[in-house]
């Protein structure tokens, strides 16, 4: 799987800084990589780019949750659909 992240919706919010942090710099990834078969809690994830960004690791379980309602939707959209 690749990402397409011309297609990723980044809601309302400026996207560079999530951007940067999560497909540029790979800050969530630095001190653990996700591997295959992880079960990844991604507590906070905002529209779910970091999500987006592990899913051609296969075979990962994901349980996210975000407090925004407003945000939540964005969050379904790509990791759901």
């Amino acid at each position: 799987m690749s990402l397409d992240l011309n297609k990723f919706d980044w809601g309302p919010q400026d996207s560079t800084v999530i951007h940067n942090e999560v497909f540029v710099n790979n800050v969530y990834e630095r001190y653990r990589s996700v591997s295959p078969g992880d079960i990844v809690f991604d507590v906070g994830a905002n529209v779910g780019a970091f999500t987006y960004s592990i899913l051609p690791k296969n075979q990962n379980r994901f349980l996210f949750c975000n407090p925004s309602q407003g945000l939540f939707k964005y969050l379904k959209r790509i990791l759901i659909n």
